[in-house]
């Protein structure tokens, strides 16, 4: 098999409450969904972060808890 889909795959975007320069890096912060319980249960999950062209970066793995 060399394709696949998986039905749960899911895309949430994130909204961003803040943003700045520490150390010379440019940072982001986000906040979890008001319903996160049934929009994002706990397990890992693909970051990805659109930049102005809506180019996604490398995805980081995070683990929601």
């Amino acid at each position: 098999m060399t394709h696949s889909f998986d039905m749960n795959q899911r895309y949430i975007q994130l909204p961003i409450i803040g943003s700045g320069v520490f150390n010379g890096h440019n940072y982001s912060l986000f906040t979890t969904p008001a319903d996160e319980q049934h929009v994002a249960p706990p397990g890992h999950y693909m970051l990805f972060i659109l930049d102005a062209n809506h180019v996604p970066s490398v995805a980081k793995i995070v683990q929601v808890q």
